[in-house]
């Protein structure tokens, strides 16, 4: 059904890759390598097997990135500001990159196979270390969603992340240390007061305390919410507080607290009215801008 053919252009050789649409007409698809229109041939013929028509294939249509756009801002208002943050960053780092650019409706399953493939071996910029099993399962369905909102508004005839397998999460189990373990990591810290009562405190009287007091029975992990809360109310800079807790990067921290550091940016809007109202420097600013 698809044939590849070398054509030369200007600027060296190109393959094109034909095949007769629905009607009379052949639709074309031209590649900078024989590989890459083999690829493509490919999956023009399993997309005609297994769609019933490969002619989108060929024909021009917004870009993934419009497309993941009008979809994050038809969803902004159900989904958690967590979960948006995610995505966004999600997009911006790890999505964009291969298939922003791209004409949603040109993106194959092949195509997505392997930029999976790579997000499984990528490294991560801020740890140095593979990307979290969770991590890749994230960024694979925050592209799905893009192509599954391209189906329902049918710019597409088929979601191209639907026949590819999808990464698996890596559950792993909890780790539980004996009293006697307990007891050496204390030790160890005993010469540091208070650090040695607090392992002791977390290990066995926390929750106990919480019941005593009839207070929510929160984890030992929820008292950092706590820690980030004050912060904000302290109106420390969100980027410090990033750093003090220890997270990659300030979109996580952003992501988790953003509702605490919004703000009503009155301190900010007085700055800018203060400044309106020096003439002199305002017009020195002016004149060395037009310099």
């Amino acid at each position: 059904m698809a044939h590849v053919r070398a054509v030369q252009r200007k600027g060296g050789t190109a393959y094109e890759v034909r095949w007769r649409g629905d009607g009379a007409t052949f639709k074309q698809r031209t590649f900078a390598t024989d590989k890459e229109a083999l690829d493509f041939s490919h999956e023009v013929r399993l997309t005609a097997r297994d769609v019933g028509t490969a002619n989108h294939l060929a024909g021009k249509s917004k870009t993934f990135r419009e497309i993941a756009e009008a979809s994050s801002a038809a969803s902004a208002g159900r989904l958690k500001s967590k979960t948006a943050s995610g995505y966004e960053l999600g997009y911006r780092v790890h999505i964009f990159p291969t298939f922003g650019k791209r004409q949603i409706n040109s993106i194959t399953s092949l195509e997505v196979e392997k930029w999976l493939r790579g997000m499984e071996t990528k490294t991560s910029g801020h740890t140095g270390r593979p990307l979290a099993p969770a991590s890749v399962h994230a960024c694979f369905i925050a592209l799905s969603k893009v192509f599954a909102y391209a189906l329902k508004h049918r710019l597409l005839p088929v979601n191209p992340c639907a026949v590819v397998d999808k990464p698996r999460l890596q559950h792993a189990e909890p780790v539980f240390l004996e009293p006697d373990q307990v007891a050496v990591v204390a030790g160890a810290l005993d010469h540091e007061h208070p650090y040695g009562l607090i392992v002791r405190f977390a290990a066995y009287f926390f929750k106990p305390a919480l019941r005593e007091l009839g207070l929510p029975a929160v984890r030992w992990h929820d008292l950092r919410h706590f820690y980030a809360s004050a912060c904000a109310a302290a109106g420390i800079d969100i980027r410090k507080v990033s750093r003090w807790m220890g997270h990659a990067s300030v979109n996580t921290t952003d992501g988790i607290y953003t509702h605490l550091f919004s703000g009503d940016h009155e301190t900010d809007m007085d700055r800018l009215d203060a400044l309106a109202r020096r003439p002199f420097l305002v017009r020195s600013l002016a004149s060395t801008t037009r310099g």
